[in-house]
This record gives C-alpha cells, structure tokens and sequence, in this order.
C-alpha cells in the first residue's frame, strides 16, 4: 500500500487529488493509497447531496475567508481546521471492493482505531448507526455513524465513503482541537435551533485536546500508517504522486472542484 503525505494544499485541491486517484485506482494505474493532507486555511466541506445556501451560512464564511467545498462522497458538513485529514484509496482485487459499505467502514476502522489505542488512546467504535432525523443538523460531528471512531462516547473521527465501478474512497478527519461556537457559525441554522445543536455538539463531539492527548500531524501519520497497513495485512511503503495524478487532479480542480457549478448548485 502506497502511502502519502501530500502537505497542505487548499480545499478544492484536495478534493480534486482524491478523485484523481480514486479514478485512476479504479482503472488500475495507482496503487492502494493511503494519504494523509491538511487544508491552507479553515474550509467547509458539504457532502455531495447537501445545498449550501439551505445548509451552511455562507456569507459568514465569506467575510472570514473560509472555503467552501463540495465532496465527492456523501455525508455532512465538516469544518476543516486544526486536524490530520486521512484518505485511502483501493479498488478491484482487494476484497473491501465487494463489500457492502458498513461493512468496508468497519474494516478501515480497524486500522485507525489500532493506530490511536497504541498511542494510549482508548478510543472505540460505534457499533450502531443513529437515526439522522432525531438530529436534524448538517453538521457531520454532531452525531456518531456506524463505526466510527469515539472517544469517550464522543465522536473524534468523521469519514465519509463514495464508490465508482471499481474503485472505492473514504476520507476523514482525527480532530486535533474542536471550535463548537465556529462550528455553529458555520451552519445556516433555523430560529431557536443553535441552542439545541450546540447542545448535541456539546455531548456527540470531541477532539484529541479535547481530551488531553496533544500530539502532532507527524507522529499520527506515522502511527496511522504503520497501523492501517497491518490491518490490511500489507507492507506500507512511503510513495510520491505520479505524472498522471497530478494532471488528472489539476484537470479536476480546474474543471470541476474550483467551480461555482459543482460547490453551490445542487
């Protein structure tokens, strides 16, 4: 399994280099990936069914440069910032391809929370999906999925999995530190609704700091590398983008991720 650190890139970019490699991973010219990217400033990222204006207060996140993106998978709003954000990659050959989402979500699972515990962090996961209705937020932190990873009882990675034809890609995001007031903010929400959310927030979210637990974006990617590559019974190895990557994903983010069309008009 390839693994990489691409740095900091903005949000569009990122976006746009998960797809490039999910798509070429798909038609057999990448490995399995596993990469690790942080964001250059605070952005929002939408799942790919949400609508921005309806959903997220976007003149708030203009007047404080925060980016708005929309992703490739489905989901929730997510508020980038003080995090280590995760994507991995595979497709035909590797047996998760042919499993049924919950299923692959709690076989990738497995390698993060393997990760965390051997740094003496006793998080869990979540063994049961919550009913989103009782919720009724866009927030993607305010409530656990099915295995997700808890610390606490508390939410501390929110990932997020699309498939194409032969190809499969989850990212998410290990919170480093976690702004509740921001991340209300952010969010479009209805009269007399922000007491109710920052409530949930309040009990569903946490971040490592959070916690007590300071440690850095280097020392969990390599943690996290290290076990995410035995959990898949394979040797991990520390790679570089390809040519056809880094075209496909500039194509992408020129094209596609950059757009008003794409971000704001579903």
């Amino acid at each position: 399994m390839r693994l990489l650190d691409t740095g900091i890139s903005c949000g569009y970019y990122n976006m746009a280099l998960d797809e490039a490699i999910l798509q070429l991973r798909a038609e057999g010219k990448s490995p399995d990936t596993l990469r690790f990217y942080r964001w250059d400033v605070p952005t929002v990222s939408i799942g790919y069914f949400q609508k921005v204006e309806k959903e997220i207060n976007v003149n708030y996140c203009s007047q404080r440069g925060y980016k708005i993106v929309r992703r490739p998978t489905g989901g929730r709003a997510v508020f980038h910032n003080d995090e280590l954000t995760y994507s991995f990659i595979t497709g035909k050959g590797n047996p998760l391809i042919i499993k049924d989402v919950i299923t692959s979500y709690r076989e990738i699972s497995k390698g993060l929370l393997a990760g965390l515990n051997s740094l003496g962090i006793p998080v869990t996961t979540q063994d049961k999906g919550v009913d989103l209705k009782v919720v009724d937020s866009a927030a993607c932190f305010d409530t656990p999925s099915w295995y997700e990873i808890v610390l606490n009882g508390k939410k501390i990675i929110g990932s997020a999995q699309t498939r194409i034809k032969d190809g499969l890609l989850q990212h998410g995001s290990l919170l480093f530190s976690f702004d509740i007031e921001e991340n209300l903010n952010i969010l479009n929400l209805k009269e007399g609704q922000r007491e109710k959310v920052e409530k949930i927030l309040k009990g569903k979210a946490t971040s490592l700091s959070n916690e007590g637990y300071n440690y850095n974006f280097n020392e969990l990617k390599e943690v996290l590398a290290e076990k995410m590559a035995e959990n898949f019974s394979t040797k991990g190895y520390w790679g570089e983008l390809t040519e056809e990557e880094k075209e496909l994903a500039e194509k992408l983010y020129r094209e596609k991720y950059s757009t008003e069309s794409w971000n704001f008009k579903k």
